[in-house]
């Protein structure tokens, strides 16, 4: 699990020195859009944005839609359906997807925005952060690989492979039953294994 603090910053001025504290001593990327008549007429930046992106505060200021442009194409969508929906229902998100740095790597991103009201019910402002979750992808890939890799070996081999609970009920029985045994797996499962073991070998179980 990624722990995500959330900051409002709307309440600070841009020359407020405590924004400045916030921002500066975090390692997140803080980002805030604040909105007009329904508009996006500002956007902010954290310095922590070259960190993750390779793009400068300035640089996002130069060009409004880089932060589309910096979306890994086959994410765009996702991306903005989030940011709609977020629009549509004022109600604060989160998205994981992919970004191209400025050097043209790809990185995993946790993308959480939170939404701020005036009194009129109409979005003020929306205030996000983003985490670098890369290392995190790579490992949960990486899992699921060995996973399939593992479930292939079982689904592949003549060895035959069963997991039973503690009561000896059948779980699992791996495709190899129907040639040694005549089962299908699916035959075998909710049953006691017990069962299926010859009587002269039941003690030697216990």
């Amino acid at each position: 699990y990624i722990n995500v603090l959330l900051v409002d910053i709307s309440a600070f001025s841009e020359n407020d020195d405590r924004l400045g504290v916030i921002v500066n001593n975090i390692c997140e990327y803080i980002y805030s859009v604040k909105y007009s008549r329904g508009r996006a007429v500002s956007t902010y930046h954290s310095p922590k944005c070259y960190d993750i992106t390779g793009y400068t505060q300035y640089e996002y200021a130069a060009n409004p839609f880089l932060w589309l442009d910096m979306i890994y194409e086959a994410d765009k969508d996702n991306v903005l359906n989030f940011f709609e929906t977020i629009n549509k229902q004022k109600r604060s998100g989160r998205i994981e997807h992919r970004i191209v740095t400025k050097e043209g790597k790809v990185r995993w991103v946790l993308n959480t925005c939170s939404v701020t009201l005036n009194t009129r019910n109409n979005i003020a402002s929306l205030n996000g952060i983003i985490i670098d979750i890369t290392d995190e992808k790579i490992q949960e890939e990486s899992l699921i690989d060995s996973e399939k890799k593992f479930r292939s070996l079982i689904e592949n081999g003549s060895d035959i492979i069963m997991l039973l609970n503690l009561g000896n009920i059948i779980q699992y029985a791996s495709p190899s039953v129907i040639q040694s045994l005549g089962y299908y797996p699916e035959d075998l499962y909710g049953k006691n294994f017990i069962d299926f073991v010859h009587p002269e070998d039941k003690y030697t179980l216990f």
